[in-house]
């Protein structure tokens, strides 16, 4: 089976390209589109269009919405938190009406971001600003490892009370159970690309940035049940960013409970805990449950986002459907040779690909997924890897297919569908192995924060740490899980001031307890 192509491209690489270049949209192509409605095609038989194609905003936004009220959404109070900024301006309108929402004022009571905060602290001094912005960077990094003090990281602490009431209803928000921002488009007919990123990413970021360095600020000075709570808020969002169904998505929530779990490790490694609130750090680990493996949780909206791609080929013809990987930066573009592509082959092969897709997710040994994803990235066509190392490193996608049409040539129609499905849109190599090992490492923190406590909890009762994990169960854990990665125990020693407590990692290397460069080890220490 191929590598994942443009029709079956991943959310964040289109999301890549749509920030790299975006370009004009084609007008739709008049008349009807010849396809095959079918489960061996569309995969969902309607709604459809009037050129004859499913409409795959529709039929996402009603897989999406079951079950969501205007009281159970926490999209509706979090845009109210977050302001108009937050959408995007071109879907912003649909995106409110979808929602039944009028026009959110220009100005009121948002959350401000560091940005907004220093043009308000710094007024007319942009050094200031840029010097300020530069600390508030370095103490949230910081407040991501343990406590932080008020007093050492004046700025940031400022920002958070500037923002208290904002993350007050954050808060609030977090704890529905429902997270929906209808898919929307402008084009006619819709196209999930139009809506790929409604909500910016980074707004939210720059919230659990902040109840994140409030949980650090409260932590230096006792407040640890707080501290906790604002840190269960983060790991909420996360699984609230990832209800949107789609890889990016996903991942962005993967990174952020990995983040609150790497603060509650700072928390457990440093000296501020007593063996009850130890105690309470695992039992608040525990209170939310493991994230969903990528795939199969955002299987359906992505799979649907992958074949409403392949219709743009359909519509608008290998050279429309591409200009929206243009790199070209408003040069005029010489079109692509007009060819004959194969719409329906194009659906099925999205198809059994995303069937591979779920299935190796549901493997059940890391081993076994990790073989499993590496093989949906592994390049079968000759003439694709060949254009590759020819253009390798090259991100404008239209200048690798002029190059694989000219050598494969439009003689044969099946051969060339296959050869152009196959070629990535950006890069050399598609990237499901490395987004196993993000997504792997962040699920297997929660192991290793639960241990850390469980060793800060030891060393309150006994006044050291032991010198063997076992000896923690079953006083202060039930018991000691393996090394997701090897299979294996993980690695604990004792080290002169505390210990060291890691695992091998996505790699499977005992890279000796180092977490940074290339070397992929998962770490804990303590002193």
């Amino acid at each position: 089976m191929g590598e994942a192509s443009c029709m079956r491209v991943a959310g964040l690489m289109a999301a890549v390209v749509a920030f790299i270049a975006p370009a004009a949209e084609p007008a739709a192509r008049p008349g009807k589109v010849h396809i095959t409605v079918s489960k061996g095609t569309t995969y969902v038989l309607g709604p459809r269009n009037p050129d004859g194609t499913i409409d795959y905003v529709a039929a996402a936004n009603a897989l999406l919405s079951k079950g969501v009220t205007r009281e159970n959404n926490a999209a509706i109070p979090l845009l109210r938190v977050l302001g108009p900024n937050a959408l995007d301006e071109k879907m912003r309108d649909r995106t409110l009406k979808a929602l039944g929402l009028d026009a959110l004022p220009a100005d009121g009571d948002y959350f401000l971001s560091k940005d907004e905060y220093v043009e308000k602290a710094y007024p007319d001094d942009d050094q200031q600003q840029l010097d300020a912005l530069e600390r508030m960077g370095a103490s949230t990094d910081k407040a991501g490892r343990g406590p932080i003090s008020p007093q050492d990281h004046r700025e940031v602490a400022e920002w958070v009370r500037w923002n208290a009431g904002a993350l007050q209803r954050v808060t609030a928000a977090a704890k529905l159970p429902r997270h929906f921002v209808p898919w929307v488009s402008a084009c006619d007919p819709p196209e999930m690309l139009d809506g790929l990123v409604p909500l910016r990413h980074g707004s939210l970021h720059e919230v659990w940035l902040a109840l994140q360095a409030r949980a650090m600020l409260r932590a230096h000075s006792g407040e640890l049940d707080r501290a906790l709570g604002d840190l269960q808020t983060v790991r909420r969002l996360a699984r609230l960013s990832a209800q949107r169904g789609l890889l990016l998505d996903v991942l962005i929530g993967a990174a952020t409970n990995r983040s609150a779990l790497e603060s509650m490790q700072g928390l457990a490694t440093s000296d501020r805990l007593d063996a009850e609130q130890a105690c309470r750090l695992i039992a608040a680990v525990d209170t939310l449950p493991p994230l969903a493996d990528p795939y199969p949780a955002c299987m359906a909206v992505e799979h649907l986002f992958a074949l409403d791609c392949v219709m743009r080929f359909a519509r608008h013809g290998l050279d429309g459907a591409t200009r929206f990987y243009s790199v070209s930066f408003g040069k005029k573009e010489d079109p692509l040779p007009p060819v004959d592509l194969d719409i329906d082959l194009m659906l099925r092969l999205t198809n059994e690909d995303w069937q591979a897709v779920v299935a190796a997710g549901t493997k059940r040994s890391y081993a076994e997924r990790e073989k499993a994803r590496a093989a949906l990235d592994k390049i079968s066509d000759p003439d694709v890897a060949a254009i590759l190392e020819q253009h390798a490193g090259s991100f404008d996608y239209r200048k690798r297919l002029r190059a694989l049409i000219a050598r494969v040539g439009a003689g044969n129609r099946e051969r060339l569908t296959r050869a152009v499905y196959e070629l990535p849109p950006i890069g050399g190599k598609s990237s499901h192995k490395a987004f196993g090992e993000m997504f792997e490492s962040a699920a297997f923190r929660r192991e290793l924060v639960k241990l850390a406590a469980a060793l800060r909890r030891y060393r309150c009762r006994t006044g050291q740490f032991p010198n063997r994990l076992a000896a923690l169960v079953p006083a202060d854990i039930p018991s000691i899980p393996k090394d997701r990665f090897s299979g294996e125990p993980l690695i604990y020693r004792r080290t002169a001031k505390g210990y060291l407590l890691y695992s091998v990692g996505p790699n499977k290397a005992d890279d000796g307890g180092i977490e940074k460069y290339h070397a992929k080890d998962l770490v804990v220490e303590a002193e």
